[in-house]
């Protein structure tokens, strides 16, 4: 549903210098988003509910993050369905994960790590999409031993030593991409989510709460040194996934 009310013409184009589109697969695409100077434009993009929930935050900096990454996501989301982005009414599905109440098919996911956020976006496929900021972990063991499935824990022991926090985070980004796009996050068992530890388009059958399965493909994508991503996307018929050839493509940390 759209708002009624709102020029369609006003703030439509993401800002070239914040906002680039990094992957493409014949069913969606990835948005890259610097957050450094979006939350200015909270007051005016933001819904009452999402001004309401960013103050919840005990920290400042959470606070400030979550108001730019949901300024990116509606800059991003009204941009490819050509109205303004305080006209998008959003709402949350039975199992937690958030869709937009609009009359054509779109589906979306939002995941922010520092002062950087990606936004996927499909009108076809459910999707999910995880980043995750490259820093010093103190039990990746514990982690490894809880949250990986036995042949995901011999392929990141088989690592090189140096190797392993940046093979955990390319892992982790993955599961967490997968269990986002079936909607129903934490309450699937990371354990039961067969990725991988390496980067390559792999697809993975998760089994629900509810007793059913989905398929999904996910593919780890190459923002450069300081990040771990990933995109995963729900099964359905076509050609798999392809990189975007665009100049504007992130290569550096």
């Amino acid at each position: 549903m759209i708002r009624k009310g709102y020029a369609t013409s006003f703030f439509v184009t993401p800002p070239l210098e914040m906002h680039r589109c990094v992957f493409v697969w014949p069913q969606g695409e990835v948005w890259h988003c610097d957050l450094t100077h979006l939350e200015s434009r909270a007051t005016e993009v933001l819904s009452v509910m999402e001004h309401t929930r960013a103050h919840r935050f005990v920290s400042e900096q959470d606070r400030r993050r979550y108001l730019a990454s949901h300024v990116a996501l509606r800059t991003i989301l009204a941009s490819k369905l050509g109205v303004s982005p305080q006209a998008l009414l959003f709402a949350t599905g039975a199992h937690g994960k958030p869709f937009l109440q609009h009359s054509a098919p779109c589906y979306f996911n939002l995941s922010h790590s520092g002062d950087v956020a990606l936004v996927a976006f499909s009108k076809d496929v459910e999707v999910g999409v995880d980043i995750e900021q490259e820093r010093a972990l103190s039990d990746a063991p514990g982690l490894v031993r809880r949250c990986f499935t036995p042949a995901e824990q011999k392929a990141w022991c088989l690592l090189a030593r140096a190797s392993r926090q940046r093979g955990f985070l390319h892992a982790w980004a993955r599961k967490e991409a997968c269990i986002k796009a079936v909607g129903w996050g934490l309450k699937i068992p990371l354990a039961s989510v067969e990725v991988g530890v390496g980067s390559e388009l792999a697809t993975s059958v998760l089994c629900l709460p509810d007793e059913s399965q989905s398929t999904v493909s996910v593919l780890s994508l190459e923002l450069g040194t300081s990040w771990a991503a990933a995109v995963a996307w729900q099964h359905a018929q076509g050609p798999l996934a392809t990189p975007l050839k665009h100049p504007d493509s992130l290569t550096a940390g």
